[in-house]
């Protein structure tokens, strides 16, 4: 389960491949 790849910067919702999405930053 490895999350998508998204710049490190500003807050967005990273969404898993099992479907689970939380908010990193």
């Amino acid at each position: 389960m490895k999350p998508d790849i998204h710049p490190p910067y500003s807050e967005i919702t990273v969404t898993c491949s099992c479907g689970f999405s939380f908010k990193t930053r």
